[in-house]
């Protein structure tokens, strides 16, 4: 049955939210975890992502493609229970042939009216986006939906150091990709902003559009079937993606905010690759999300 939240409009009024999923009792009342205040408009983001993750786990439990959380968001799911207190959206990773068997299927079967899965820039973003929400993230040169990133896993080279080697090197095509999409006059500083000028405006001259064709022609080069080592080649963690490819496909269900979804059983040395010691909280200043602001519904 769908519920309904209210959240602030583009014009300042409120508007309906309109989610598929049950939430926790005072989900959406502002509160404080590990030091941090998680404000009610942060927890209706939650809500919004928290049902496009529902939306995806429906359909890929009934056409039987295999997807896992990953990054922040399977941190959140083994340390928090959900997720992490200052993160703010949703990774999510699929092997590549589920990737592909996803990507036709949702052509046929939309995953809702309002979700969109969005490739436009595959290879540097995949975005299963909420249409009908808008907002604008500090850094980037347009302004968006709400997301939840979609990654393929893709096969390695089966010596150790060459498939750590090919990660950092797609992280490296990563970053150019970034800086190519970054917003001009924006940065931590204004010297900052200022500074960087040089190097953004020759990469927006090359487009991302460039950039991300160079990225998922470089992350499939290997198979996926077949491969020893996997990983999410075109993400942003470079070698702490190397995954052995038969613990990667052994799944376990997690929490995560009081629902139960899909993770890679080998968890723990994932996590420890990414993080290192991950159960122990990160300093204060490195609490950081993707700095969402003006998070709205459009209005006509």
């Amino acid at each position: 049955m769908e519920k309904s939240y209210y959240i602030q409009s583009q014009k300042g009024c409120e508007y309906m939210l309109p989610i598929q999923i049950d939430l926790p009792k005072n989900f959406l009342e502002e509160e404080i975890r590990c030091g941090y205040k998680i404000s009610s408009e942060m927890k209706k983001v939650w809500a919004v992502e928290m049902d496009m993750l529902y939306q995806l786990d429906q359909i890929c439990r009934k056409y039987n493609i295999h997807y896992f959380a990953s990054g922040g968001t399977m941190l959140g799911a083994v340390r928090h229970k959900g997720f992490i207190p200052w993160d703010d959206d949703i990774d999510v990773v699929m092997p590549r042939p589920d990737y592909e068997k996803f990507k036709r299927l949702v052509k046929k079967y939309p995953l809702a009216p309002n979700l969109v899965f969005d490739i436009s820039y595959e290879g540097y973003v995949q975005k299963i986006i909420d249409k009908d929400t808008y907002l604008k993230a500090r850094y980037a040169s347009v302004d968006k939906h709400l997301w939840m990133d979609v990654f393929p896993i893709d096969g390695l080279p089966d010596n150790k150091k060459e498939a750590e080697d090919r990660l950092m090197k797609a992280l490296n095509i990563r970053k150019l990709t970034v800086r190519s999409d970054a917003r001009i006059g924006e940065g931590t500083t204004k010297f900052r902003s200022i500074a960087k000028l040089p190097v953004i405006l020759p990469l927006k001259m090359i487009g991302k559009k460039r950039f991300a064709d160079l990225l998922i022609r470089f992350s499939r080069k290997y198979k996926y079937n077949g491969s020893y080592y996997v990983g999410a080649v075109s993400s942003s963690c470079g070698k702490g993606e190397l995954l052995i490819r038969s613990e990667y496909e052994k799944k376990v269900d997690v929490e995560f905010n009081g629902r139960t979804f899909k993770a890679m059983a080998c968890y723990d040395s994932y996590l420890t690759n990414m993080y290192g010691d991950y159960m122990k909280l990160p300093e204060e200043h490195e609490r950081l999300g993707h700095e969402l602001k003006n998070v709205y519904k459009k209005v006509n």
